[in-house]
This record gives C-alpha cells, structure tokens and sequence, in this order.
C-alpha cells in the first residue's frame, strides 16, 4: 500500500491509497486518515481510485473516519471508489451513505 497526502483547495487534505487496504496495511492507513480527520477543520477527501482490495479491517477504518466527521457536520469524501471496493461498500452500507461524500463512484 501506498499512501499520498496532499493539500486541496480550502484546507483540504486528499489522502490517495495505491493497494490493498487490508490488515496488513490498516495501521498506516488509519495512522494517516484520522491524523487528517482530527487535524483539519476543512475537508478530507480518500481517494479510492488505486485502491485494488479492502477488507472488513480497512471498512472500519474508513466507517470511523466518516463517523468522526459526521460528528463535526462534515462528511467523509471518497473518491474513485469502485470494483472490489465499491462492492465491499454497497454490501456492508446498502443505502446508509449519509456520513460520505462520494464521487467519480464506477463500477
């Protein structure tokens, strides 16, 4: 897993993962997107389209972070979110998706 921290327009901070989102890789990955989370006010965006596998350990992770922000009135965005990943979020939220922001979501 590879990840990439950028600064977006307005504070943002896009957090790009190149991999698999897995047990392995969780602690990293958690590291890096609620440090983002709980160190900015404005936005935090997961960009999702390298992302090739995640499982339930990677899931939680991200549940969290959109659950965090819900609690502050903002939303989770992900990005690119598709394939293997898409489907492991369609099954595990069916249509509860209020805490993310989702776009350029494919099949």
């Amino acid at each position: 897993m590879k990840i990439a921290r950028r600064s977006a327009g307005g504070g943002a901070t896009v957090i790009a993962l190149d991999g698999e989102l897995d047990l392995a890789t969780a602690p990293e990955v958690r590291e890096a997107v609620m440090g983002a989370v709980g160190n900015n006010g404005a936005g935090v965006a997961v960009d999702m389209s390298a992302c090739t596998f995640i499982d339930s350990t990677g899931l939680r992770i991200l549940v969290e972070a959109g659950r965090k922000m819900q609690e502050q009135g903002r939303k989770l965005a992900l990005i690119g979110l598709r394939d293997q990943p898409l489907k492991i979020f369609e099954l595990a939220l069916g249509g509860h998706w209020e805490m993310f922001d989702v776009t350029d979501r494919g099949g």
